[in-house]
């Protein structure tokens, strides 16, 4: 308990006189004949011979006498030792805490900013209770030069001295308040909810620490949310003022329907006064449930529709759907809410492969109003479920439409309509196969399901390509399985060692190349050397394995960059064998084809051997300058 003891009285004394000037020179007189009257120094290897019991009392008898020079190695060494403690390796005993505080109260007495500066040296780099004491020891002298030193340098540990010291001096609050908010840790939070909250949020503002102004502004709300509002509205433009405005902006939407604020105000009009931005979409599905609660749902829709930003336009639909009127058809929620799932951009979606969104906000919550509402609806009339589910073209879409069914009714894929379907709830469910929960992580039988042996077999095979295709797993793998893995073994090889690539897939058997390994091959190639990449591709045979190949050439031709060549990227994609891949490829290469050149390539069109009807593409994106 030595640390404590010694500890407890530097801060008394700090709070007695909270002193902010050195020492007087009396006090450095006495301190002068108690070094002429003091035992000689004592090296760092006679203290580290002595018992522990002992060095403390042999430290304090020649402390007063003791240089800044000397005290250096004799805090090394106790660090030292605190180093080599067995368990923790920053655990530390008060023993050696009060040797240190010992040292650093001499030590800030003769040189602080120099104790801060050898603090801050390598031998000291993780020494995080050595640097708190040594702060503390100068605090209890000087809080406000002390916490000024190393505010910036050490922020953690000047928050925690300074409070500290807030316990010994409440009084001093606003002296302490610059340091006590260099942390966002909310245990420094409640001493600074004593201060008057308008107070508390002007100091948070100046200090430009967006956290505290939030809590401050929430603080200052539940006094007097109109004072609150106006402080916030009146800082300048910029993220701080967003910040803090936002909780504002959601308590205000929460409540202004149920009872009138002073002045008029209500979120509709604080949000329709806000500047287009991020705070702006963010309360976007706010203001449609406001909108809603005019009793109007059509002029809701219609607001939410005009929204340009997808995840924002999603946001407002989601919040309508769940906003329907009770007893609304459980087809026109379907709807909704799968019209706010495809208004999120593909990396925004939750995906068949990503059955436990990212995030629980509002930004995935068509997600799971999706699942829901179909589930309801299936619940109340199957075959009406399943008809709609037949009329969806997008993928991803139906197959997260049925995962609540599948994931509490059981397993039946029949409700996924194509193989690529069942393949994708199979990979996302495999993972809770063994714990035996849904993938909410509430449990479910239907995660024990038995799924059919081949599909479960090849989601198996997907979810070891996720991560690339390790050496054991190949190795095991039969020929059909090495045809499955085998584009990403080689893809996997092909961005820091393109050589190792080629190797690894010239050792394949043909019969276990995939065509998309002929494809990262490729790939592979074009990274080593691009010349030697058309040469390969040019002793191909024709046929598929030759398109997948040639394939990577003419995206690797139409990527932006210095390579970029519609010209060559044509040539490439016009000489395929496959139909399907040549219109495929000769559009993406005239996205990039110089306008100069567009007669020339019109005849090399119309002599393609394709559909009139898909020449006729071509030309009219050829006509219209592609993509461009």
């Amino acid at each position: 308990m030595a640390v404590s003891a010694l500890a407890g009285a530097g801060l008394r004394w700090a709070a007695r006189d909270f002193p902010d000037k050195p020492a007087t020179s009396g006090a450095r007189t006495a301190a002068g004949a108690a070094e002429a009257a003091a035992p000689a120094p004592l090296s760092k290897e006679a203290l580290q011979a002595l018992p522990g019991a002992e060095r403390l009392t042999a430290l304090l008898l020649r402390l007063p006498a003791l240089t800044a020079a000397e005290i250096l190695p004799l805090v090394e060494q106790v660090v030292e030792d605190q180093r080599r403690t067995p368990g923790d390796p920053f655990a530390t005993d008060d023993t050696r805490n009060a040797l240190l505080l010992a040292l650093f109260t001499r030590w800030s007495e003769l040189d602080p900013p120099g104790m801060i500066a050898a603090l801050d040296g390598p031998p000291f780099s993780f020494a995080f209770s050595a640097r708190q004491l040594a702060v503390q020891a100068w605090a209890a002298r000087q809080p406000v030069p002390a916490l000024t030193a190393v505010g910036r340098k050490w922020p953690a540990i000047a928050s925690m001295v300074a409070m500290e010291l807030l316990e010994a001096r409440p009084d001093k609050i606003e002296t302490l308040l610059p340091w006590l908010l260099l942390t966002d840790d909310p245990f420094f939070v409640d001493p600074l909810t004593s201060l008057p909250p308008d107070r508390y949020l002007q100091l948070a503002v100046a200090l430009k620490n967006a956290r505290h102004t939030v809590w401050a502004a929430s603080s200052l709300a539940r006094e007097n949310f109109p004072r609150a509002l106006e402080l916030i509205k009146a800082l300048p433009a910029g993220p701080l003022r967003e910040a803090a405005l936002r909780p504002l902006l959601e308590e205000l939407a929460q409540s202004s329907h149920d009872f009138p604020l002073p002045g008029g105000v209500s979120f509709r009009s604080e949000y329709e006064a806000l500047p287009p931005g991020p705070l702006r979409d963010r309360m976007a599905g706010e203001y449609a449930a406001a909108l809603m609660g005019d009793g109007n749902p059509d002029a809701a829709l219609a607001w939410a529709r005009e929204l340009s930003a997808g995840p924002v336009r999603s946001r407002a639909l989601a919040r309508i759907a769940r906003g329907l009127p009770e007893g609304t058809a459980p087809e026109t929620v379907l709807k909704l809410h799968a019209e706010a799932w495809m208004a999120h951009l593909p990396g925004h979606r939750s995906g068949a492969d990503y059955l436990v969104p990212t995030d629980v906000s509002d930004e995935i919550s068509a997600t799971f109003g999706l699942r829901a509402s179909f589930h309801t609806w299936h619940s109340a009339d199957p075959a009406a479920a399943l008809a709609w589910l037949q009329t969806i073209s997008d993928r991803e879409l139906r197959t997260e439409a049925v995962m609540d069914v599948l994931i509490k009714d059981g397993a039946d894929l029949a409700l996924l309509p194509s193989a690529e379907d069942r393949l994708a709830y199979a990979t996302a469910m495999l993972p809770f196969r063994e714990a035996g929960t849904d993938p909410y992580g509430y449990p479910s039988a239907a995660s024990k399901n038995p799924l059919p042996p081949d599909v479960e077999h090849m989601a198996a095979l997907k979810i070891i390509t996720r991560n690339g295709v390790p050496e054991a797993a190949w190795a095991a793998a039969s020929t059909e399985d090495r045809r499955f893995l085998s584009a990403q073994a080689v893809a996997g090889r092909v961005s820091g060692h393109p050589e190792e690539a080629l190797e690894f897939f010239n050792a394949m058997a043909p019969e276990e190349r995939s065509l998309g390994a002929w494809h990262e091959a490729g790939n592979a190639y074009i990274k080593k050397d691009a010349a030697e990449a058309s040469q390969w591709m040019q002793s191909l045979p024709p046929g598929p394995e030759r398109d997948a190949a040639a394939a990577a050439m003419v995206e690797h031709l139409t990527a932006p960059g210095p390579d970029q060549d519609g010209r060559a990227a044509f040539a490439w994609a016009e000489n395929m064998d496959g139909e399907m891949e040549r219109t495929r490829y000769v559009a993406q290469a005239l996205r990039v084809l110089p306008p100069q050149d567009a007669n020339g390539v019109r005849g090399a069109v119309e002599a393609m051997d394709l559909p009139q009807a898909e020449k006729d593409a071509l030309l009219r994106q050829l006509l219209e300058g592609g993509a461009r």
